[in-house]
């Protein structure tokens, strides 16, 4: 099943073959290889980015990049910091 998947055929038509009842059941059968992943998701990324005008993917200046990191340490001071303790305060003050 994981070969006929991989070469192509659609994993509905698979479940039919199959006999399976849903497409979850053909799907728990095929084996999901790390590069398949990563092939994938390279080539999701080129065809979103080939929808999208060229000039968006273009370095930003040091000012933009000085504007995007300020952003996020403004950010810090209105939410906090991701690395407090989940404790309630009460219980993290020095006794």
């Amino acid at each position: 099943m994981t070969d006929a998947l991989r070469s192509g055929l659609p994993p509905h038509i698979a479940a039919r073959i199959c006999g399976h009842r849903t497409v979850d059941t053909t799907l728990g059968y095929a084996a999901i290889y790390p590069e398949d992943v990563i092939n994938h998701h390279q080539s999701f990324i080129a065809r979103c980015r080939a929808l999208r005008p060229e000039e968006e993917y273009r370095e930003p200046t040091a000012q933009e990049w000085q504007d995007f990191l300020a952003h996020f340490e403004l950010r810090k001071v209105a939410l906090g910091v991701c690395a407090r303790s989940a404790l309630p305060a009460s219980m993290n003050t020095p006794r």
